[in-house]
């Protein structure tokens, strides 16, 4: 009981600091919105810094959703805002700052109360966010990201009720986890992320997504990752 009330002031303290950055992002926003976008990848960066697990993680899944939206039907893309999705996956997994680091940083097998923590990243996220205004329409896109094509995620939706955006960001959070190194685990190439795809493709991912993505030519996908390198250098000079 005394850990789970100890783990429970963690989230709420890490959370306050969180709201403390997106009031400021709001501010930083009204004041550059030409710029709002690599202000927030920035902020996002400092965020970032307290787990590595994570330093680079939102730029990158970024990179990557918009290469997958430019290779999406013309239907489908009608259905999206280019923007947001941008933002969405910058901001998918702030809620994670809500979460102690050592279950983040956790090699193993989660607890069951571990696991129950973890699971509330995308709530946290959203009540992070939903004060801004400013992010309302990716909030929905942003709390389904874990949800599976056969049900068994986070909320119990599946197939097409996920959302379109919010199966593109499972995609892409799940290629950039296996590609980019842990604490953990070193950094692994761009065949075993495509693999891994493949492997859970319909049970957990939208199958046709999935092929979607892995028809993306290869350089595209590496590029992805210089991109990250030279952007994340640019951004610790800054920081």
């Amino acid at each position: 009981m005394g850990n789970v009330i100890v783990n429970q002031g963690i989230i709420i303290g890490v959370a306050v600091i969180a709201a403390v950055a997106i009031v400021i992002l709001l501010l930083l926003i009204r004041m550059y919105r030409k710029r709002n976008l690599s202000i927030t990848r920035f902020l996002m960066a400092i965020l970032e810094k307290r787990d590595r697990n994570m330093d680079g993680h939102s730029t990158h899944t970024q990179l990557l959703i918009i290469e997958l939206y430019d290779t999406l039907p013309f239907d489908k893309k009608l259905r999206l805002n280019r923007e947001h999705l941008k933002y969405a996956a910058l901001l998918h997994d702030i809620g994670k700052l809500g979460v102690p680091s050592e279950i983040l940083d956790k090699p193993g097998k989660l607890t069951e109360e571990e696991w129950k923590l973890m699971r509330r990243h995308p709530e946290i996220a959203v009540e992070l966010l939903k004060p801004v205004g400013l992010f309302d329409p990716i909030l929905k896109w942003i709390l389904y990201h874990h949800e599976r094509m056969d049900g068994s995620g986070y909320y119990g939706l599946k197939g097409k009720e996920i959302p379109l955006a919010s199966r593109m960001l499972a995609i892409v959070d799940t290629f950039s986890a296996v590609t980019v190194g842990k604490s953990y685990r070193p950094a692994r190439p761009y065949e075993d992320g495509i693999a891994t795809l493949r492997l859970v493709a319909g049970a957990q991912l939208d199958p046709e997504l999935v092929e979607l993505f892995c028809a993306i030519p290869k350089h595209r996908i590496e590029n992805c990752m210089q991109n990250l390198a030279e952007e994340m250098t640019h951004l610790e000079r800054r920081i």
